[in-house]
């Protein structure tokens, strides 16, 4: 599957987000901090209205009906 370099910059902008708010958390001994900042970074990046899209793996297709309610 070759993506578009528009959702592959998106997902290395998350990425990079989330090491450097976990990394930061868990210098200040923050509980959670390897949780913490990658759902900052989440949030933050959809706050800007940055868009992420997930492979939906094949197996998963026939529940997808049961997984959106």
């Amino acid at each position: 599957m070759v993506m578009s370099p528009g959702p592959l910059l998106s997902w290395l902008k998350l990425l990079t987000l989330s090491a450097a708010l976990s990394f930061v958390l868990f210098w200040l001994h923050l509980p959670a901090a390897l949780r913490l900042g990658p759902m900052i970074a989440g949030h933050n990046l959809q706050a800007c209205a940055a868009r992420q899209s997930a492979y939906l793996d094949p197996f998963l297709s026939p529940l997808r009906p049961l997984l959106a309610a």
